[in-house]
């Protein structure tokens, strides 16, 4: 999609008029900035759900095999 809105860009420098120019180079920064914002959200949710993840490591499962290790030691 956006390699279109390129091309779009680029043939509209020489066809179109001074207002469709500035009205596809708006659409063109527009969308940029959404493609921006989305990749900028896409990395903070992957930062977040394996922080997340290792926080409830830390918390629930590690405790967990602390506890069956000591067992187990004490069993032998």
């Amino acid at each position: 999609m956006l390699e279109i809105i390129f091309i779009v860009s680029a043939v509209s420098l020489f066809l179109f008029t001074d207002f469709e120019k500035i009205l596809i180079t708006i659409l063109d920064t527009v969308f940029e900035i959404i493609k921006s914002v989305l990749i900028i959200m896409f990395l903070v949710k992957r930062f977040l759900v394996i922080n997340i993840i290792r926080f409830l490591y830390d918390i629930f499962i590690e405790p967990i095999i602390y506890i069956f290790g000591f067992l187990n030691k004490k069993n032998n």
